[in-house]
């Protein structure tokens, strides 16, 4: 008999026994419910789900209060300087009035 890395063992014929056999295992009965896994996975799924839906409204009120954020700064570095130049003021006139 041929070894199997011979050359005349890749040459030979052969054919594929194609016959289906019925089997003699019992078969295989399907569970009525889904499993744990499959309970984990579908609630994943639906909380990724439900994650993405609100994901949007998340950022735009996002976007906003950091919109609202950047205002308040903007306008409390203007009350800033009035109240510097305000002081600056009060002090040039007292400084004037002590001269007199």
């Amino acid at each position: 008999m041929p070894e199997f890395g011979d050359p005349e063992f890749l040459t030979r014929e052969t054919t594929m026994n194609t016959t289906i056999q019925p089997s003699i295992d019992s078969p295989i009965r399907i569970r009525s419910g889904p499993g744990l896994i499959d309970r984990a996975a579908l609630r994943l799924g639906s909380a990724l789900t439900e994650w993405a839906e609100h994901a949007e409204s998340r950022r735009t009120e996002r976007i906003a209060r950091r919109r609202l954020r950047s205002e308040h700064a903007q306008e409390l570095i203007r009350w800033r300087a009035e109240r510097e130049r305000e002081q600056t003021r009060i002090d040039s006139s007292l400084l004037f009035r002590n001269l007199q």
